[in-house]
């Protein structure tokens, strides 16, 4: 009997002619479940009344939830949050030291919220969440849908916030902390202008149950800083990125920051993006270190007499990384040699050429291309 004996290439295409779309199948099925399961752990039910001193605790790897809603509710949130901080890692770009555990506290009402907010100062209905460094530092957040709003978008924006504080902040050496008081061991380092610039750039993260994806534009930020590029009443650069903590930082100037961040994160031109993202991250690197090139050495040398803090440290502090921000900005990101006005006109001119109607603004040839796990592009 004669046998035709099928070459193995064939084998292998005619496998995957049959195999490949039961595949198909199955992931879509797959996720299709997943999704559904998502939007479970996801929904915002009238929670059952709960004290909050018999608040539940959920611990997770470095977040610990506090949450009067339900258990399962506080292992959601702590879920998003190892994802967050997973997407921090990659857009800070380094290796921590120091990790301390960080906290969440989701109340089950506004009314309860409020309460909270109103003792640090805030007024009723203003906020949907907030993060301060007081006591051992919390984002606080009402567990409750506001506006359409799921609050896993607050999560977004004030979680960066404590991560910018707890993880990258400047951190006084060991060796000093006999000498410095208690709640000056940690120092605001990251400048106001880029604090913000990325937590609005985290504001449009979407998560899905599996992946966090980064990388949307913020359509009210980008239309905004087009308008007022357009009618030419922005913000210079110059006056932005050397803006001082307790300055007022107006909306125009929270558009401006989503836009420096926005353009260090996803270069217009593919070929820079690497590069761009590289400066990004040693800019970040540099602010976590006080802009010091001897941390310890130069904060010494700057900040202490006699072995004590002067007098007007905190002030002087203040003035240092505003000072040093727009200094670092022009070396790391412009370029030695290099004028700050002229990168900004060119940076404007790329703005310009971004569309809030479009997810990722249309820069990538004018497609919006979505990649979960990736960064948008």
């Amino acid at each position: 009997m004669f046998r035709r004996i099928l070459p193995l290439t064939a084998i292998l295409l005619l496998a995957l002619f049959y195999v490949a779309p039961i595949a198909r199948c199955m992931d879509s099925r797959q996720a299709e479940k997943n999704r559904e399961e998502f939007e479970k752990r996801s929904e915002i039910p009238e929670w059952p009344k709960r004290d909050w001193k018999n608040a539940y605790k959920v611990n997770s790897l470095h977040y610990t939830v506090v949450t009067n809603t339900t258990y399962n509710a506080g292992k959601f949130i702590s879920d998003v949050m190892e994802m967050l901080f997973l997407r921090y890692k990659d857009i800070f770009g380094a290796q921590f030291a120091r990790i301390p555990r960080m906290t969440v506290n989701a109340y089950s009402s506004r009314q309860e919220y409020d309460e909270i907010a109103n003792k640090y100062g805030f007024q009723s209905g203003v906020t949907g969440g907030f993060y301060t460094t007081h006591g051992n530092g919390a984002i606080h957040i009402p567990y409750v849908n506001i506006n359409g709003q799921h609050p896993v978008k607050t999560l977004f924006h004030e979680g960066t916030h404590q991560f910018v504080h707890d993880v990258i902040d400047y951190k006084v050496p060991f060796q000093l902390k006999s000498i410095v008081p208690a709640e000056l061991h940690v120092l605001p380092s990251v400048p106001i202008w880029l604090n913000e610039g990325l937590a609005t750039y985290m504001e449009t993260a979407d998560y899905d149950g599996e992946t966090i994806e980064i990388g949307k534009v913020n359509p009210g930020r980008l239309y905004q800083l087009q308008l007022m590029i357009k009618r030419k009443v922005m913000p210079p650069l110059r006056e932005v990125l050397s803006r001082r903590f307790g300055q007022p930082f107006s909306a125009e100037h929270y558009a401006v920051a989503w836009g420096l961040v926005y353009s260090m994160r996803h270069n217009w031109d593919v070929d820079k993006r690497e590069q761009a993202r590289k400066k990004l991250s040693q800019y970040i690197d540099s602010a976590s270190k006080g802009f010091f090139k001897l941390p310890a050495n130069d904060f010494v040398k700057k900040f202490m007499t006699g072995g004590k803090l002067n007098d007007a440290f905190m002030i002087d502090w203040v003035a240092h990384i505003g000072d040093s921000s727009l200094s670092e900005f022009e070396r790391i990101v412009v370029g030695r040699g290099k004028k700050l006005e002229d990168w900004e006109a060119e940076w404007k001119k790329q703005i310009l050429k971004l569309s809030p109607y479009k997810p990722y603004g249309g820069t990538n040839r004018g497609e919006a291309v979505e990649n979960k796990g990736s960064d948008g592009f």
